[in-house]
């Protein structure tokens, strides 16, 4: 996800598209919101998903 998020503000940026600066803050506000939630996510369910070998 993060790589690809990268390579859209990279292109949008370096295109020198008017809505370069929109790009960039969008992206940079779907990685602060879906890291958290990810890491909850992760940590509600592991007990569940994992079990010992």
């Amino acid at each position: 996800m993060l790589p690809s998020l990268a390579l859209i503000i990279l292109v949008g940026l370096a295109l020198g598209l008017p809505c370069g600066q929109l790009v960039l803050s969008v992206a940079v506000l779907a990685i602060l919101i879906t890291a958290p939630l990810g890491a909850l996510g992760m940590d509600l369910t592991y007990r569940k998903l994992l079990t010992k070998a």
